[in-house]
């Protein structure tokens, strides 16, 4: 009786730290898919930096009219740099909240 006990309580235990471990694997895995992403996507618009600067200027347009329209470029290697940085600070552990968090406000506001 007193070893099925000792069984039962060790296999939750270890079924537990199992779980935990497959959880902070795959949540590893997601955090560095959506950082790399990002680097992707920051080094994609880099590349192409004249369309990007033109779909800016649309959205300039409808979210404020003309009155940013000549910041277009600067608006463009400014959010260039910072999906870069999301997508870096997303690799590393300690920084994993700040970049997802700002992944997620770029992303909401750019959806919308």
């Amino acid at each position: 009786m007193r070893e099925s006990l000792n069984m039962r309580i060790t296999d939750k235990y270890f079924g537990n730290m199992v779980r935990n471990k497959a959880k902070q694997f795959v949540g590893n895995i997601i955090r560095w898919f959506i950082g790399a992403v990002f680097i992707l996507s920051s080094l994609s618009k880099c590349w192409a930096l004249q369309g990007f600067r033109e779909e800016v200027s649309f959205y300039l347009d409808v979210y404020f009219g003309n009155i940013l329209r000549e910041y277009a470029m600067a608006i463009c290697i400014i959010l260039c740099a910072v999906e870069f940085v999301i997508g870096i600070l997303a690799f590393f552990q300690k920084t994993k909240n700040v970049a997802m968090a700002s992944a997620v406000a770029l992303l909401s506001f750019f959806v919308y």
